[in-house]
Order: structure tokens, then C-alpha cells, then sequence
């Protein structure tokens, strides 16, 4: 999603699904780029909302999500570490001595 934004105000002018799209509004002379800025906004995978890339314990991204669905139980992964061998004496080896 693509917003054009007011610098000032950082009042929302429109919204658009393509870059090219708003990047028109400014060709056009729709609006004007001293007032104006394009930016790119991610949207919740559960709710549509602005939303924040996530990561597991390990740094790996699970998407993006806004901060209400993280908190609450919509969120399917795991926040803490995950179980391994080595530290709870089950899961996934890291090692190839069996």
C-alpha cells in the first residue's frame, strides 16, 4: 500500500495498491512535491492494519504484523525460544553425532 502524505500535517492524502499510481498524482500536478511525500506501508497479515515486520526468538521473520494481533492469540508463533536438545533434551539435532 502507498500513501501519500502530507509533510506537515502527516495527514493522509490518498492511498493507492501500485507505486505508479501515486507517483501519477504528482505528474498530473495533483498535488504538489514540496507538500507531499510518498510512503510505503505494510499492512497486518491478520487485520489489514499498519502493521511492523515481526521475528521469532532467532531473528527469523514470521511477516507483518500490527502491535494488537501480536499481543494477542491471532499471533500463531512462538515468541520464546523454541525447544532443542541440547538445551530441554528434545527436538531438532544441530549435530550430526547420533
Amino acid at each position: 500500500m502507498y500513501r501519500i502524505v502530507n509533510n506537515k500535517t502527516d495527514e493522509t492524502w490518498a492511498e493507492f495498491h501500485l507505486r505508479i499510481e501515486a507517483l501519477e498524482c504528482f505528474e498530473w500536478g495533483e498535488v504538489s512535491e514540496n507538500e507531499y511525500n510518498i510512503i510505503y506501508v505494510t499492512q497486518c497479515k491478520n487485520c489489514g492494519r499498519d502493521a511492523d515486520e515481526r521475528y521469532d526468538f532467532y531473528g527469523i521473520s514470521t511477516g507483518h504484523w500490527c502491535e494488537e494481533c501480536y499481543e494477542s492469540k491471532e499471533y500463531p508463533y512462538r515468541k520464546d525460544r523454541y525447544a532443542t536438545i541440547e538445551h530441554d533434551g528434545y527436538g531438532e539435532r544441530l549435530d550430526n553425532n547420533f
